[in-house]
């Protein structure tokens, strides 16, 4: 399984792409409105917006942190991978 998760923050929002390996380590935490750290590679393609391929996702523990500084997941969508 994969997901498309979309975090926000105060200023907009952008989709995370979570590929399979990535997914399985972090699935519980993709939960809507849920705190999260996004480690990962942005990517632009011609005419689209970026997009942020995870490398890894942690719980943001936010003691002590500017809720200016927090992302939250917004939406998400998880494909299942079917093999023929």
């Amino acid at each position: 399984m994969m997901a498309f998760v979309e975090i926000e923050d105060l200023y907009g929002s952008v989709e995370v792409i979570v590929f399979p390996k990535v997914f399985e380590q972090c699935k519980e935490l993709l939960v809507e409105d849920q705190p999260i750290i996004v480690r990962g590679r942005v990517t632009i393609q011609e005419d689209q917006i970026a997009k942020i391929i995870a490398d890894r996702i942690q719980l943001l523990d936010n003691d002590g942190i500017d809720d200016s500084a927090i992302v939250w997941v917004k939406n998400q969508k998880i494909m299942m991978n079917t093999i023929y």
